[in-house]
């Protein structure tokens, strides 16, 4: 790609690098240990998880996204954003080898340094469980290190449908009863005995 200035990507662009698009050196700033002189372990046990709230963060766009499909009646893209969050699940778990590389002993020359931090305040992760249906509310009362920011996500994530809402709504949008539980199931055994008439469903 070109402009009157010249080439915008690529060696000889000098527009856009790898470095700039990605945020390089603002990225590799923010793994700030809190023990001094840093404990050696502090690094990996930050980065880990960083890493995991960036791919939480994704997870969030493709949950969203194939929420708000399926309650438009959409199923392809839906299950190809649900199937690219299956990946990512096994990536995550894949990521505990990396972290169990640290004994306790290694953990415990910083952990005094992070209490009360835990990883039960991830907001994205809650946000993750919201969004899946696991709806808490009393969340928001129990966890009061949360910023007026974050609150106000969680809340939002309480009240808008989940992907459970938006499952159904594709089921009526092609012509499936699921008022009751009943009929949900009636409606579910349906499908899974006749793949050929319910293909998009299925596909």
């Amino acid at each position: 790609m070109t402009d009157e200035k010249g080439p915008l990507f690529g060696e000889q662009g000098g527009r856009l690098t790898y470095g700039s698009y990605l945020r390089i050196p603002q990225l590799l700033e923010l793994q700030v240990p809190e023990s001094s002189p840093p404990a050696h372990d502090e690094l990996l046990f930050i980065t880990i998880h960083q890493v995991y709230e960036l791919w939480f963060k994704l997870m969030l766009h493709e949950l969203t996204n194939a929420r708000d499909r399926m309650l438009e009646g959409e199923s392809y893209l839906p299950r190809v954003r649900l199937e690219r969050c299956q990946a990512i699940e096994r990536v995550l778990i894949a990521q505990v080898d990396v972290i169990d590389t640290m004994t306790p002993q290694d953990f415990l020359v910083f952990r005094e340094k992070l209490a009360p931090a835990s990883g039960f305040q991830s907001v994205q992760f809650r946000e993750i469980e919201f969004l899946s249906g696991m709806k808490d509310p009393g969340y928001l009362d129990r966890f009061r290190g949360l910023t007026e920011v974050e609150r106000a996500r969680l809340r939002s994530r309480l009240e808008e449908p989940s992907l459970w809402d938006g499952f159904l709504a594709l089921l009526a949008h092609h012509g499936f009863s699921t008022g009751s539980e009943g009929e949900r199931a009636t409606t579910l055994k349906q499908i899974a005995h006749d793949r050929e008439s319910f293909g998009p469903l299925w596909d």
